[in-house]
């Protein structure tokens, strides 16, 4: 021990430096120990946001339930509506049928991205992969969008008989509602929660709209430019072409009249490889959309992801 002389003598250091020098110690214990945080890979944080959104699902399973019920009361009332009607009130049928998709898939689709902004932020901004949580999410929407237009068409042909095969009207009320979805998540990444219902509802109309029923085609053609570029964005406008397609291909000889008018009429390519052409074009604009989905949910609202 110094005494009380030795002591008085000693300077004291200045408290800059004590602090300099704990803060180093704390540093170099830090260094020691620390352990670098590891992201899970790819396939890993896929698997994981899969998982995670089918249990989100399952304990959502009343609003599964509203969404199946929807799918059947349209089922039933376009069936009975059209069940014994003939073939020149086509343009009838497959409007409703495309418009009851279109509504029905859009509004299912805005709640993937929609409901979950906040919680997406938070997780972009500690690292998460944004493909990952795209994938993932996507991915758990599969048994909706096969099992919707299943429902659908099997009521549906039930009620109505129609002449297409019903394995060519499922194949298309599934790419219509794939390219249907595709177009909710993209509404539900640029329109606030609280407006994207009616976003969703009014571009659903639209787009049938100018599906090429009425207004036809020819006269969508002679708007120019602009009435071609509507309808070539429409889902409903191959949506309905290739309902039409397989439902008129398979007529007997003695309607060949009925299908003649109906075709000038509506401008439409009555042949077999036209349907698998609308299917085509639906999943390119499905394709286009989900690509947009994307980028717009990374690039947007970009101090929220940091």
């Amino acid at each position: 021990l110094l005494s009380a002389r030795e002591s008085s003598l000693v300077v004291p250091k200045p408290r800059s430096e004590e602090v300099a020098e704990e803060e180093e110690v704390i540093v170099q214990c830090d260094n020691k120990y620390y352990v670098r945080r590891v992201h899970p890979g790819f396939f890993a944080q896929t698997l994981g946001f899969f998982m995670r959104s089918m249990v989100q699902q399952y304990r959502m399973m009343n609003v599964l339930a509203s969404d199946t019920v929807l799918v059947i009361v349209s089922a039933v009332l376009v069936g009975f509506l059209f069940r014994n009607k003939d073939l020149d009130q086509i343009s009838a049928v497959v409007f409703l049928v495309t418009l009851t998709t279109g509504l029905a898939s859009t509004q299912s689709a805005l709640r993937v991205f929609g409901h979950e902004r906040h919680e997406y932020w938070r997780e972009a901004a500690s690292g998460m992969n944004r493909f990952s949580y795209f994938i993932g999410k996507n991915l758990a929407q599969s048994f909706w969008l096969f099992f919707a237009p299943g429902v659908f068409t099997l009521i549906f042909t039930s009620l109505k008989a129609p002449r297409a095969a019903t394995a060519d009207t499922y194949k298309i009320l599934l790419m219509g509602q794939i390219a249907c979805h595709a177009l909710g998540e993209l509404i539900s990444v640029l329109v606030h929660p609280s407006k994207a219902q009616l976003f969703g509802c009014i571009i659903a109309l639209l787009l049938n709209m100018v599906g090429g029923t009425n207004p036809t085609v020819p006269d969508l053609d002679g708007m120019g430019f602009i009435g071609v570029f509507l309808y070539s964005i429409s889902y409903a406008r191959y949506m309905t072409e290739a309902l039409t397609v397989a439902e008129l291909t398979n007529t007997t000889p003695v309607l060949k009249p009925v299908l003649t008018a109906t075709t000038a009429q509506f401008s439409w390519n009555i042949e077999r490889s036209q349907l698998d052409l609308d299917l085509q074009w639906m999943g390119i604009l499905a394709l286009v959309c989900y690509f947009f989905t994307f980028v717009f949910m990374v690039s947007t609202h970009r101090n929220k992801q940091k």
